[in-house]
């Protein structure tokens, strides 16, 4: 059979077309069927992983639904063996060829960071500026009002509010998202029962994550984070200024060191020595531990808890039962001045 030149090239544009045609529908079938909804999904690819293994990977996460559609995809777009490893945080609505995309091109490979309760903005910038965070942009970003709202967040900065957490952060993540994914992460812990409950007890979302970030701080020992809770909420309700210590780390410029006479008089809002009820903000970011407390504070009648220098605290009802706990307190301070004193005096000899 002999074959013409025009025969020729008429096939093989039907063909071309056909494929384009084929790679149009493919195409729009996976931005249909295989995008996702939720929250980020972390997923590490490891070092040498094949692109079978990396499908695999993938399906298990529920980020695909077929491992050998996933290697058509990889081999169609001709990057099947140049998929790179790392940690990958994939948002949501990512289309298969989008996924393969940025496991070419390393696009969001992110950094694990972990942010501690009970600790301030300041702390969470150390932390970010070992992944190469902008500082500025951080700081910026935790007081951009309309970003709080969005989160109804009635306040002029997101400190308390970041909630503490593991977080994969990604190379490609602005500052305002990484605000924001810590904002979501709260409004997962902190449910709209629990605001819900906090205006039962009289009290708005922000005053409530302000006093829990005071409980937080002080709280050494789980179990005691319920018994402050209730000193707190006892003081609060007799009009007995908070007196407490964390609030005072919180503006002194070199904290936090022991505290002296001299820091118990400086004249600022979040002093709670001079200035009753609760300070006009959180002075760091609360845990669910400490959120949990406060929503749930212990039945008790106690207006006073002392450190006994082990982690632990004494609660007293009367001033007389508080000023004995000092005492055991100082007297361990004493003790302990003494065994310093005598190992140094030991080195020299």
């Amino acid at each position: 059979m002999i074959i013409n030149k025009n025969n020729l090239d008429k096939f093989w544009s039907i063909l071309c077309l056909l494929i384009l045609i084929g790679i149009g529908l493919i195409q729009h079938w996976y931005w249909k069927e295989f995008r996702f909804s939720g929250i980020n999904i972390v997923v590490n690819i490891p070092s040498g992983a094949t692109t079978r293994e990396i499908a695999r990977i993938l399906k298990s996460n529920g980020l695909i639904k077929s491992e050998n559609l996933f290697l058509f995809a990889a081999k169609l777009s001709g990057r099947e063996k140049q998929l790179k490893p790392g940690t990958y945080t994939f948002s949501k609505n990512l289309t298969m060829f989008q996924i393969i995309d940025r496991l070419y091109r390393s696009l969001g490979i992110s950094s694990k960071i972990t942010f501690y309760e009970n600790t301030s903005i300041k702390d969470y910038i150390k932390q970010l500026q070992k992944i190469g965070i902008d500082s500025t942009e951080f700081i910026e970003a935790t007081k951009n009002i309309k970003l709080l709202r969005e989160f109804g967040i009635e306040a002029n900065s997101a400190e308390g509010y970041l909630f503490p957490d593991t977080y994969y952060i990604s190379s490609d993540m602005s500052a305002e998202d990484l605000v924001r994914m810590l904002l979501k992460r709260f409004k997962q812990v902190f449910t709209e029962q629990h605001v819900k409950k906090a205006k039962e007890m009289g009290f708005s979302l922000h005053e409530i994550v302000t006093l829990a970030s005071i409980i937080g701080a002080e709280v050494k020992e789980k179990e005691e984070a319920y018994l402050v809770s209730s000193v707190f909420h006892n003081r609060l309700k007799r009009g007995i200024p908070l007196q407490a210590c964390p609030t005072i780390q919180y503006i002194i410029p070199d904290g936090p060191r022991r505290l002296l006479l001299k820091d118990l008089r400086i004249d600022s809002p979040y002093n709670t020595y001079l200035y009753k009820g609760l300070p006009p903000g959180p002075i760091g970011n609360p845990g669910k531990l400490a959120l949990d407390a406060v929503l749930n504070p212990a039945k008790t009648n106690y207006l006073f808890f002392v450190s006994q220098g082990d982690g632990t605290h004494a609660f007293n009802e009367t001033i007389e039962g508080h000023l004995q706990s000092k005492t055991v307190l100082d007297s361990i301070r004493m003790i302990h001045k003494i065994d310093q004193f005598k190992t140094k005096e030991n080195q020299t000899q």
